[in-house]
């Protein structure tokens, strides 16, 4: 017999997240708050991937209509050519201590890469951080934070983060 039935695990993973969250929360509020963002930013990466991820091939261009269109983001993303081998799997709100974020989420072969783009005057005081076995670089586009995070070596991450440095205006 399952330890959780078919609609039961909705609901523990809800529980987890909220709880999750608060812990978050509760991080920022004691220790240094870029780190709580980035804990946060890796949770959402977490969660999104495990119930978010579309399957289907999506441009740039779609992805950021969307997110203009239902949210109000303008955020330009690197074609196919210009991407440096990540292929786009979706992008989605997110909510975070301060607000909303655009999530946009890829992979490269097997790995899940998120690329966060923070609300207008957001700043993180560290670049360069490890949250859960994650590593998380962020940069300043468009008067914007953007935050790419995934789990693998800061210079990889540095390296993703590059592409999107470079992608227009």
């Amino acid at each position: 017999m399952p330890l959780l039935s078919r609609t039961g695990w909705p609901l523990a993973l809800a529980a987890t997240i909220v709880l999750a969250i608060a812990g978050v929360m509760l991080y920022g509020l004691v220790l240094d708050p870029s780190e709580a963002v980035a804990a946060q930013l890796t949770l959402d990466h977490l969660k999104c991937f495990t119930l978010f991820e579309e399957r289907s091939a999506l441009t740039p261009s779609d992805v950021q209509t969307a997110l203009k269109a239902r949210y109000g983001f303008d955020v330009r993303l690197p074609d196919a050519e210009h991407a440096d081998g990540l292929s786009l799997v979706g992008g989605r709100r997110c909510v975070y201590l301060e607000g909303s974020v655009a999530h946009v989420m890829y992979r490269r072969g097997t790995m899940q890469v998120s690329l966060f783009v923070l609300p207008p005057g957001a700043k993180l005081s560290h670049t360069e951080l490890e949250v859960l076995g994650h590593t998380a670089v962020a940069f300043t586009r468009t008067g914007r934070t953007w935050v790419v995070l995934a789990r693998t070596t800061r210079a990889d991450v540095e390296r993703m983060a590059a592409v999107f440095g470079r992608t227009g205006p």
